[in-house]
């Protein structure tokens, strides 16, 4: 509820203000600094900040979430901030590693590039790399309505690694003497700013801070700060220190008095003079004299403004991704700025007025350069013979640069420039024969200011054989096919007419031997056949006389069935014989065939 009140408080304050417009969101919350290395078991500060883009803000909020692994949040300060009320008071918790903070000021608000908001203190407890950024942010403007200007987030990483230690020297033994005592007063101290100074001493904020050296008899310091160069702190000390920070000082400028005592007396003064200003240069415009759309690939640029305080410094000026060019201020005064020779598209334009402060004023344009007209290849071939010249010929806007592109299938392309005549014609002839392939062509004009058009159509040509040729070529690639493949099937044949002529003579001598070897066993077998009838007959006399004994009846009986048999097996044995060997050669034949 304490947080709605204040920051309620914070816009209906800032609506008593005249609104200036919002142009762009381009604030930013950012850690100062934003990298460093660091001991292990230190502790080391970072301060947040807040670049206000050139526009005046009453508030801005944050958390930070940093590695709770190696960082330790010591403590928070809000000494020196540019606010004075506070929508959530800095808080830390270390279990989850977060920083919260949201704070405010009153109209006419704060405007500038290093404000500072909260100063943390970390602890690095382990070696490693620590990260520090921002989950979330706001930042909003002194304009009544409290609108969110936060264009960007800054993070940091810092490296934590162990210090060495080095073991101490042996202290020699030696008598202690007591330090001598001064006989004369300190010199002059010498006063040196924490703010880093511009020339002039010239600084952006309102909280400075200022450091000294004492040494060990100083007893007392005096100090004083007052706008006159001169000005006395007097002879009563202000206690023994060697800083001192001043808070929310209005711009203008200051000088610090200095001090120092010791036994004797008082140090002569040191005058040490610093001039604050944390107002941005006024807003500007910038003028395009060629306007915001033209085909002038160097567009002029016109713009100027003043700053109140501190002066201006210097300009700079952004041109889309090119480098950026810092401007004094007599160039820009007598001389208005001409953009780098630049490729037809739409450019963003930033202006920034920078015053001897470090304070910025942004100013941005757009520019659209247009490209000229697009030259045009009227003639070409449409196909050609490998080994013609190609020749292009075309019209163009009069005496401009045609840059004309040939590039063959997979290659690269390659450029050559000619010129065209008052007329707007132009011609081009291939440096080289062409080879059988296809090739694609265009064009570009560049005029004498710099100027490009667009690349042209590509057109595309072939460069191939004649249709008859390539027919030719064709018929005789399959008649060496067809040809080839008729010689291989007739060698086939003749060798399966080779085989079955072989065969068919193979075929009669093996039945001619087969034949033979019938009648052989044939007779073998008729002449077996013949004892063994006579045997029979034999045994049937004996039957007539007598009764045939069991070994008779029994012999009797085993040579009409054995001869049965026999006469079966012969047959087959024969007819198996002539397989075999029909088998055998045939195979013997192949092998010696296909060897």
């Amino acid at each position: 509820m304490r947080r709605v009140i204040v920051l309620l408080l914070i816009i209906l304050l800032s609506s008593f203000w005249p609104i200036s417009p919002i142009k762009a969101a381009n604030a930013s919350l950012y850690l100062s600094p934003s990298t460093g290395v660091y001991t292990v078991g230190n502790t080391f500060s970072i301060t947040v900040k807040v670049n206000t883009g050139g526009m005046a803000i009453n508030a801005a909020e944050g958390t930070l979430v940093y590695s709770s692994d190696k960082l330790e949040v010591v403590s928070l300060s809000k000494s020196g901030s540019i606010f004075s009320l506070w929508t959530t008071e800095p808080i830390f918790s270390n279990s989850n590693g977060t920083v919260e903070f949201g704070g405010g000021a009153p109209n006419p608000g704060y405007t500038g590039a290093a404000g500072q908001i909260i100063t943390i203190t970390f602890k690095a407890k382990i070696n490693g790399a620590a990260a520090i950024s921002f989950s979330s942010g706001a930042v909003l403007a002194n304009d009544g309505q409290g609108t969110n200007i936060l264009g960007s987030l800054g993070n940091g990483s810092y490296t934590l690694q162990v210090g060495v230690v080095t073991p101490p020297a042996p202290t020699p033994t030696t008598v202690p003497t007591a330090e001598p005592t001064r006989i004369s007063a300190p010199p002059a101290p010498t006063i040196t700013s924490v703010i880093e100074l511009r020339p002039d001493n010239w600084i952006n904020s309102n909280n400075p801070e200022f450091k000294w050296d004492l040494t060990n008899d100083i007893t007392g310091v005096s100090i004083m700060l007052t706008d006159k160069p001169d000005s006395n702190p007097g002879s009563n000390s202000d206690g023994l220190f060697n800083s001192k920070t001043y808070e929310n000082l209005a711009d203008g400028a200051y000088y610090l008095h200095l001090k120092l005592k010791n036994n004797v007396g008082w140090s002569p003064i040191t005058h040490f003079k610093i001039q604050i200003d944390t107002q941005p240069p006024h807003p500007f415009e910038v003028i395009v004299e060629e306007g915001t759309e033209t085909d002038n690939p160097q567009p002029t640029l016109r713009f100027e403004t003043t700053d109140d305080f501190s002066g201006l410094s210097f300009y700079e000026v952004i041109t889309g991704e090119q480098e950026v060019a810092r401007l004094n201020l007599s160039d820009v005064k007598h001389n208005p700025y001409r953009m780098r020779l630049s490729l037809p598209g739409r450019y963003n334009i930033i202006v920034k007025a920078v015053d001897q402060a470090g304070n910025n004023t942004l100013a941005m344009t757009t520019i659209n350069i247009l490209p000229i007209e697009l030259p045009i290849i009227t003639e070409y071939p449409q196909s050609l013979l490998p080994g013609d010249i190609l020749t292009l010929k075309g019209t163009s806007l009069p005496e401009a640069t045609v840059l004309v592109y040939v590039q063959r299938r997979g290659e690269e392309a390659s450029g050559q420039a000619v010129e065209s005549s008052q007329d707007g014609r132009w011609s081009y002839t291939y440096d080289r024969p062409i080879e059988g392939d296809i090739y694609k062509v265009w064009v570009q004009a560049v005029d004498k200011r710099g100027a490009q058009s667009l690349p042209s159509e590509k057109i595309t040509i072939s460069a191939q054989q004649p249709i008859f040729l390539r027919v030719g070529e064709v018929i005789v690639e399959h008649l060496t096919v067809a040809i080839s493949l008729l010689a291989s099937l007739a060698l086939l044949a003749l060798i399966f007419l080779y085989s079955w002529w072989k065969i068919r003579v193979f075929a009669k001598r093996l039945k001619k031997e087969t034949k033979e070897a019938e009648e052989a066993l044939h007779r073998a077998f008729d002449a077996l056949k013949e004892e063994a009838e006579e045997e029979i007959k034999l045994l049937n006399k004996v039957k007539s006389k007598r009764d045939l004994t069991r070994e008779e009846k029994r012999i009797k009986s085993n040579l009409k069935d054995n001869l049965a048999i026999a006469e079966k097996y012969i047959e087959k044995e024969i007819k198996d014989i002539g397989e075999i060997r029909w088998k055998t050669s045939i195979k013997e034949w192949l092998k010696k065939i296909f060897k």
